[in-house]
């Protein structure tokens, strides 16, 4: 009873459904508090029952598998992006509960990335992460002009946010020189040789929801402000110092900052082998999510494009996976 508690609050699949319904209807710093803190924190528990108790670890192997793949193929296919950092969230700490020895630190990790997340998931002048607009798109800029004296300070304030969303969404996918990479190799050197299989499935899985992420943050970033680049520059140039004395935006710098020096806290993680690893990871996912943007487009697309896309890309899927698991070993 006490681990069925535990996986509840955790958020664990199948114990964490609730999850992510939660992380896109709520506020985003409620979120941001559930994600990094409240979930998070249910981890610690359950990783000291595991190296106590024997049934308990079996147990957590099972259900750690299941959530870690299960929930990672919820968010690939997830077009809400709450919804799909919420299935992230459920796969992760799916995760972190296969390895009693470092699920502490894994969780604390993904907890750091995922408040980080969710606090610069939305434009910066919205106070709400569901305000969207006929279109179907954040209406950020309402009432705002190039004109506006608030324009430089949205400008510089919506940059940081981007470039910490980008960084915290490379760290959780791994990348060499973030936090991510010590805690996933940590973890996966923790792993038996089986669970190593789940292992590397998800983290293509995972870099697949993050590669999309990225993109439709970089893409909502471009199309609100609708500037040239020049005109961007210009802006930064000018505001960025001041802009960078906002509170805010000095949390954002140093939370940036914590997530690369942590990066090189282990230098002996660095081998060819883990970097090409991480890196292959990473450019896999992309072609991943290339491979079903056609099946997660909002817009209208011919029917024969669509039935291509839904054939065509769990095919491509495996093909990936069977590759990783015979030839790329990542």
């Amino acid at each position: 009873l006490i681990i069925a508690g535990l996986l509840t609050k955790s958020g664990v699949f199948l114990c964490g459904l609730w999850v992510p319904n939660i992380y896109s209807h709520a506020r985003c710093q409620s979120s941001a508090i559930l994600s990094g803190c409240v979930t998070c924190a249910g981890i610690a528990p359950i990783a000291r029952m595991s190296g106590a108790l024997a049934p308990i670890s079996n147990s957590m192997v099972v259900i750690g598998v299941i959530s870690a793949v299960v929930a990672a193929l919820y968010a690939v296919f997830e077009r809400d992006r709450g919804r799909a950092l919420g299935w992230s969230s459920v796969s992760q700490l799916g995760l972190a509960i296969l390895s009693p020895t470092y699920a502490c630190a894994y969780a604390m990790q993904h907890g750091i990335c995922k408040a980080l997340l969710f606090s610069t998931l939305k434009p910066v002048a919205s106070l709400d992460c569901n305000t969207v607009d006929s279109n179907g798109t954040d209406s950020m800029l309402s009432g705002v002009d190039e004109s506006s004296d608030r324009w430089p300070q949205i400008v510089v304030d919506e940059t940081f946010r981007v470039a910490m969303f980008v960084v915290a969404s490379l760290s959780i996918m791994g990348l060499p020189f973030l936090s991510g990479f010590i805690t996933k190799n940590w973890v996966k050197a923790d792993l038996p040789h089986e669970a190593k299989i789940i292992y590397t499935t998800t983290a293509l899985l995972t870099s697949t929801v993050y590669a999309r992420l990225i993109f439709d943050r970089l893409s909502m970033f471009w199309c609100q402000f609708r500037i040239r680049l020049s005109g961007l520059v210009s802006v930064i140039g000018r505001d960025s110092f001041f802009g960078l004395l906002r509170p805010k935006n000095v949390i954002l710098v140093f939370s940036m900052l914590s997530l690369v020096l942590l990066g090189f806290s282990s230098y002996e993680l660095y081998t060819p082998s883990t970097v090409q690893s991480a890196l292959m990871s990473a450019i896999l996912g992309a072609v991943l999510f290339v491979s079903v943007i056609g099946i997660q487009a909002d817009q209208f697309v011919k029917p024969v494009t669509r039935t291509l896309d839904l054939v065509g890309a769990p095919f491509l899927v495996a093909a990936l996976l069977l590759a990783n698991l015979l030839y790329l070993k990542i």
